[in-house]
């Protein structure tokens, strides 16, 4: 409940949840609109949106991140883009989809009009690498560094980048053309690679595997100074009570 709704109700003599959800259906609905009914409903027992046993399947996937430090080679670009890539086929395999086409991106720092500016985007088809759809690390880190090279410029100091999964699919239903190995001995082995990727990388932590030469200290990473401490997640960042 905003400011001019907690105005309006107290002015009417709702002053608790509970009291609102005692008003009429047709009161809430004249004075807070759609909205309000809804939480009025809701305060009610009345589920304003259904529960889906089955949610539609996302149609986009990104990953992306801002460069702690400004980045001017093909080389460094390269490492991130491979990083993207991997960190993305490793959410289409927990999810159970595969892609068709990644869209790589870059651009540099708009908050710095005095650098030069660029900001570039390109859509690579996976079957240029491997199967129509994939959600094949190796595959999609390929066609990854294939778009990057279309769009690389010299001379932009870049300050971020990222990659975009689209047309995406459950592995299943996903679209095959003919002349594809569908559940071949190359098909079998490439799954079973990723899975042991996968259960090692869970097991004994992200970036224990990597696809390629990826180092693991990245110095381009955010740096992150002003981020709150994670509780939750981190012994090192558990809050101390004195």
């Amino acid at each position: 409940i905003g400011r001019r709704w907690a105005a309006m109700l107290e002015r009417n003599g709702v002053c608790t949840a509970y009291g609102l959800s005692k008003v009429a259906r047709p009161w809430a609905r004249a004075r807070m609109g759609v909205t309000g009914l809804r939480t009025v409903d809701e305060l009610c027992g009345r589920p304003s949106i259904p529960f889906e046993d089955n949610p539609p399947v996302k149609q986009t996937l990104c990953v992306s991140r801002s460069f702690g430090r400004a980045m001017h080679t093909l080389d460094e670009l390269s490492e991130a883009i491979k990083t993207f890539t991997a960190i993305a086929a490793e959410k289409l395999r927990r999810k159970g989809l595969v892609a068709t086409t990644i869209q790589v991106f870059v651009h540099g720092n708009p908050f710095r009009p005095d650098l030069p500016q660029y900001a570039k985007a390109t859509t690579v088809a996976l079957d240029t690498f491997g199967p129509h759809a994939s959600n094949h690390t190796g595959h999609i880190a390929r066609a990854g560094l294939a778009g990057l090279k279309q769009i690389f410029k010299p001379g932009v100091p870049y300050k971020k980048a990222g990659v975009l999964m689209l047309d995406l699919s459950r592995e299943g239903a996903a679209p095959q053309t003919l002349f594809e190995d569908h559940g071949g001995q190359a098909t079998l082995r490439q799954d079973k690679l990723m899975k042991t990727f996968d259960m090692l990388n869970r097991r004994f932590g992200p970036g224990t595997l990597n696809y390629g030469q990826i180092p693991r200290v990245r110095t381009w990473y955010m740096t992150q100074q002003y981020r709150s401490p994670r509780y939750t997640t981190k012994w090192a960042d558990l809050l101390r009570v004195r």
